[in-house]
């Protein structure tokens, strides 16, 4: 099985061309002979996530939808059970945030930056828009960049990683 590389559709094997983008398949790596990655079709979200882990410092290259609301679904789950312990054990006020929740925070703060960095980079925008969501009308597009589909083909940030796994 293989995946154009311009547009991250899969492609039966045996076929000459990418139907959606013309791309022929020569040009195209399979699973064997792709470099350092494994091409793989369909990331659950809890494998995107592993994904966010493995790439925690990384600010370089880009970061799929998948891999970057994989991270989301699952931050947010861990904040409520966190703070729901820290509520329980710690008494602290709904309100407040307790010592469960301060170090979760320290230890998602670094990683959380770079999926958002990767995941500007995928839609063809610098990291550093990020900085937008600091203002309340910046918070919009970003948000609007954070839901866009990868930019087709190679971009300025490296290959599509739509089929990639890490």
């Amino acid at each position: 099985m293989i995946f154009c590389r311009n547009c991250g559709k899969q492609l039966d094997d045996g076929e000459k061309f990418c139907g959606q983008c013309g791309t022929a398949t020569s040009e195209i790596p399979t699973t064997q002979t792709q470099s350092t990655h494994t091409v793989m079709a369909n990331m659950s979200l809890w494998q995107a996530y592993g994904a966010f882990w493995k790439n925690y410092t990384n600010f370089n290259g880009r970061a799929r939808r998948t891999e970057y609301w994989g991270y989301f679904l699952f931050n947010l789950i861990f904040v409520i059970g966190i703070s729901a312990i820290d509520y329980t054990v710690f008494a602290t006020e709904l309100e407040n945030w307790g010592p469960l929740y301060w170090l979760y925070f320290l230890a998602t703060f670094i990683p959380g930056l770079s999926i958002i960095w990767r995941r500007l980079h995928d839609t063809g925008k610098s990291g550093a828009n990020f900085l937008w969501c600091f203002t309340i009308i910046g918070l919009i597009p970003v948000l609007i960049w954070l839901c866009m589909d990868s930019t087709p083909g190679e971009n300025r940030f490296g290959e599509n990683p739509k089929g990639i796994q890490y």
